[in-house]
């Protein structure tokens, strides 16, 4: 299904999405200190997840458009339907 839509999965593409996401992580786990309780970092980690994986879901789904976007207008008149709106019927 993920490959008939045109996006493949392949170990190298998970690797790639997790250094994407490394650094943003470490930061993320920097803040939890030995003096929370193993109950207050599960918490904390599970909040932190779940928020953040609200925002990958909207910044995935902005970047996929933004990109699919400019290779249309690219495929379309070489790039300059990328300056404006799309004039073309509907």
């Amino acid at each position: 299904m993920v490959d008939a839509a045109g996006y493949s999965v392949s170990a190298d593409s998970v690797v790639d999405q997790c250094r994407a996401i490394a650094a943003t992580a470490r930061d993320s786990i920097r803040p939890i200190g030995t003096e929370l309780s193993r109950d207050e970092v599960c918490l904390r980690v599970i909040r932190g997840i779940t928020m953040h994986n609200r925002q990958l879901i909207a910044i995935s789904a902005l970047a996929h458009a933004s990109l699919s976007i400019i290779a249309r207008a690219l495929a379309v008149d070489g790039g300059s339907a990328a300056d404006g709106p799309d004039e073309s019927p509907a």
